[in-house]
């Protein structure tokens, strides 16, 4: 709403910003699950960021699941404010981690298959001392985010080593490297 009457168009074209936002990123399903998330194991986290699209870059609103979910087990703050790191763990094809990341990091891929055997599971998240999946061809990926000497960087790494590693690209309002999760938590003991 605007505040004075000279303020109506610049609140008309913020509410159509943020509606362009919401029908974007089809904001009802990114939202029932994080409240989902909220409800049941009492944690929840979305990353903020931006796509690219035929007509530009695009705000983009991405749920992840709290199992996927990781930070700083020193933060006390229900919000992760005082946090020193967060990320997600995702398992991915083998094409499709070469897809996004590039073919230039395939040889970090190979190197993270090869110390791996063919296994027998099936889950989607296999035990945590895995790291690839030759079988089903598939490499566990980490997307970290860090506090350190104050600025917030970003990492994207698997067990043969980094794809990314330098300052975040994610700018607050004034022009500072952030870190683009948005977590919550509902419960502390």
């Amino acid at each position: 709403y605007p505040r004075t009457p000279q303020d109506e168009p610049a609140a008309y074209a913020a509410t159509q910003g943020l509606r362009f936002v919401v029908d974007e990123n089809k904001y009802d399903n990114v939202r029932s699950i994080a409240w989902k998330g909220l409800l049941k194991p009492g944690l929840t986290a979305v990353k903020v960021g931006a796509k690219d699209t035929p007509m530009g870059r695009t705000p983009e609103i991405k749920a992840h699941g709290y199992d996927r979910f990781f930070y700083d087990p020193h933060s006390a703050e229900l919000d992760f404010s005082d946090a020193r790191y967060m990320g997600f763990v995702t398992w991915m094809d083998y094409d499709s981690a070469l897809t996004l990341y590039g073919e230039e990091n395939a040889h970090v891929f190979e190197s993270t298959m090869s110390g791996e055997s063919n296994s027998t599971h099936y889950d989607d998240k296999p035990k945590w001392a895995v790291w690839g999946d030759a079988k089903r061809r598939r490499v566990r990926m980490v997307e970290i985010y860090y506090k350190m000497g104050g600025v917030w960087h970003e990492a994207i790494f698997t067990k043969g080593g980094d794809i990314v590693n330098h300052v975040s690209p994610y700018i607050d309002e004034y022009g500072q490297p952030e870190n683009p999760i948005i977590a919550q938590c509902a419960y502390r003991d």
